[in-house]
């Protein structure tokens, strides 16, 4: 069976459609309801130009927790997923995010995107909804700097957006390692020196 979702449309919930999924211009989807964020898995999907589809991230902290109760996500379990329109990333979280939290939020499946979304925005209550995102490079998105000096990073081709600390931030966890590291060393050197 196949879905068609047209203008002025709006799919979402969980469950499973084993058909194919077009969204046209000025339609959506969106796994989960009301802020509630659920998985919903199609077997084919096409965004057509114009369309939006909208996840919900609620989780906190270290706890970005996992698909379908904390945030999410859109299961395609079909070859070539042709991806347009717009992303909208609904936060809900109090609190910033570790830096390395990663939200699946397309799930592919059964093969690749082929297309590029015309834009990702940032909206709801949430710590990042005031960033703002930018195209910068073949299928990748990154936004401003949002709290705690961390940006996000959205990939077209793997669905994923992930957090990621501010480049003086990971100079810092370098230098950090690289002391500890040192300082391990010569513990080892004045054990085996008999000091």
């Amino acid at each position: 069976s196949s879905v068609v979702v047209d203008a002025g449309g709006r799919l979402g919930g969980t469950g499973v459609v084993v058909g194919s999924v077009t969204v046209n211009s000025g339609a959506a989807i969106s796994p989960g309801l009301d802020g509630v964020p659920g998985v919903f898995t199609v077997g084919s999907l096409s965004l057509e130009s114009g369309s939006e589809t909208s996840f919900g991230i609620l989780g906190d902290g270290d706890l970005a927790g996992v698909a379908g109760a904390d945030y999410g996500q859109l299961r395609i379990t079909a070859t070539d997923t042709n991806i347009g329109g717009t992303v909208r990333l609904e936060f809900g979280n109090t609190t910033p995010f570790a830096n390395g939290e990663v939200f699946q939020l397309f799930a592919f499946d059964g093969g690749n995107s082929v297309g590029e979304f015309s834009s990702v925005i940032a909206a709801g209550s949430g710590a990042y909804s005031a960033v703002s995102f930018y195209r910068t490079g073949a299928q990748e998105w990154t936004s401003t700097f949002g709290t705690s000096e961390q940006f996000l990073r959205f990939s077209e081709l793997t669905g994923r957006l992930e957090v990621v600390p501010e480049p003086s931030t990971w100079g810092m966890l370098l230098a950090g390692g690289a002391a500890a590291g040192i300082s391990a060393l010569r513990r080892r050197r004045q054990k085996m020196l008999g000091m």
